[in-house]
């Protein structure tokens, strides 16, 4: 069991090399969850005595995840000079094999960048559709997006989901290349969950969060 970790070099090291993000004519997106969680009214003692550890199925881990990275760029809106490679398989996958004392390995490759002829600000998220990858090629796939961060749950707020790629349904995330890096962390640990790994983040500060990882 890894419980307890934390990563603040990694992520230090990755927002030295990559933007922080922050909503485009707005806050950080740190700065809006601090607001939102101070605003969160306490558990009442009934709550928390009427809390049930939910059973959890043992199920193997999994040793490792092939990902399709696609950048994504749009009509007005092209990728800057982020080396998305070296950011997933570099950066993210350096934090996942520390994370589980390197008995995960995060692998694929960046495929071909794809230009949707659209505005960003037209995008929505049926749009993925016309961006994936063969349907051969990994257990998901991460859609990096041109631009920053947007506004809570708009179609390019940070999120993952399900897409159909030819008989296939993929798990997929999508982060704006100008997201700090931790936000791509954080999307794919969900990726992980339904694999045996339990994974939860703290956000403390914008370079430092806090992870506990179980098998």
């Amino acid at each position: 069991m890894i419980s307890a970790l934390l990563l603040t070099t990694v992520l230090q090291l990755a927002l030295s090399e990559v933007p922080q993000g922050r909503v485009e004519g707005g806050e950080a997106p740190v700065e809006l969850d601090q607001q939102r969680l101070r605003t969160k009214p306490p558990l009442t003692e009934a709550q928390k005595a009427a809390y049930v550890v939910p059973a959890v199925p043992a199920v193997k881990p999994r040793d490792s995840y092939t990902l399709a990275v696609v950048p994504l760029e749009f009509a007005d809106h092209q990728m800057g000079a982020t080396d998305v490679s070296k950011l997933v398989f570099g950066v993210v996958a350096e934090y996942y094999a520390k994370a589980s004392s390197g008995r995960f390995t995060l692998k694929g490759k960046v495929e071909p960048k794809v230009t949707l002829s659209i505005d960003r600000s037209s995008f929505e998220r049926k749009d993925l559709s016309k961006a994936l990858p063969p349907p051969a090629s990994g257990d998901g796939i991460a859609f990096i997006v041109a631009g920053g961060l947007v506004a809570r749950n708009a179609p390019l707020w940070p999120h993952r989901g399900v897409v159909k790629s030819g008989d296939r349904e993929l798990d997929y995330i999508l982060v704006p290349e100008e997201a700090a890096p931790g936000i791509l962390c954080h999307e794919f640990m969900p990726e992980l969950d339904g694999e045996g790994w339990y994974v939860k983040a703290y956000f403390l500060s914008a370079d430092a969060v806090f992870i506990s990882v179980h098998p």
